[in-house]
């Protein structure tokens, strides 16, 4: 697919993928990934999702990457609603690269997943480095949010019209 000066290939199937990767070594999986990022990185990584890949290939390559380019990622796969990926990138970011945001991002992210328990925990730290009231205010109506969901009763609602 060709896209202004920039030609994408796509496989038909994700199965494609996953068998090819299979049969690279870890070295060269490695090598070509690298290859990659610094292609893209030398050319500018100018175009929207090109942090989402950049991190993905660093984060696969090397098991991290530029903490300010995983936020940037996972901000990106937040809009794509892959929260999957998301919580890959945000847990890759040690804990002194989180921010109040980053951490309510990753709250986010676990309750779009149903992991409540993990929601609740990243909104415990985000409400723990939240520098003013409205830092607070904002983990505050995330954490409500999800822990109002989480505690619903909803296989109990019936169906049925009344």
């Amino acid at each position: 697919m060709a896209d202004r000066r920039r030609t994408t290939v796509q496989l038909a199937h994700p199965l494609y993928g996953e068998a090819l990767r299979a049969d690279i070594p870890t070295v060269r999986r490695r090598d070509l990934l690298l290859q990659q990022v610094e292609q893209f990185q030398s050319h500018g990584g100018r175009r929207r999702d090109d942090a989402l890949h950049i991190a993905t290939w660093q984060l696969a390559a090397t098991g991290t990457a530029d903490p300010d380019m995983l936020v940037q990622a996972a901000t990106l796969a937040r809009y794509a609603r892959d929260y999957p990926h998301v919580v890959t990138l945000l847990q890759a970011l040690s804990d002194d690269h989180h921010t109040t945001e980053s951490r309510v991002l990753l709250g986010k992210s676990h309750f779009e997943l149903g992991d409540f328990a993990e929601a609740e925990d990243a909104f415990a730290q985000a409400e723990a480095l939240a520098a003013d009231e409205g830092q607070r205010l904002a983990v505050v109506m995330e954490r409500t949010q999800s822990l109002f969901w989480s505690a619903a009763r909803t296989r109990e609602v019936s169906t049925r019209p009344h």
